[in-house]
């Protein structure tokens, strides 16, 4: 979902106003006031991969533990490492999946 910078209109792909498919500074403008904008380039992926790495380690950590028969280290070691990624893919990640636009400036 996109939101206008200019008329604060909200719109989606499929209601964007297209002028010309092949053309990437044409095809998606604002359907009320035929704004074009292109979407930003940003790199969101960090954020699962992210998430990814923090239950990995927390996973590799308890086994450790076990292995050492380190229980109370291990379940310290888990418990911070999974709330982490818990908290991050609930509160973190949720914003890098929102698209930003930026204007088309004519050349």
């Amino acid at each position: 979902m996109y939101k206008c910078l200019k008329c604060e209109a909200e719109f989606d792909d499929a209601s964007a106003y297209c002028e010309d498919h092949k053309d990437s500074n044409r095809k998606l403008g604002c359907p009320n006031c035929k704004t074009f904008y292109r979407k930003s380039k940003r790199a969101s992926d960090w954020s699962l991969s992210l998430s990814i790495i923090i239950f990995s380690i927390s996973i590799m950590g308890f086994i450790r533990a076990l292995i050492n028969e380190e229980l109370s280290s291990s379940v310290a070691f888990c418990f911070i490492f999974s709330s982490s990624g818990i908290l991050h893919l609930k509160y973190i990640a949720p914003r890098h999946k929102q698209v930003k636009i930026e204007y088309v400036t004519k050349a």
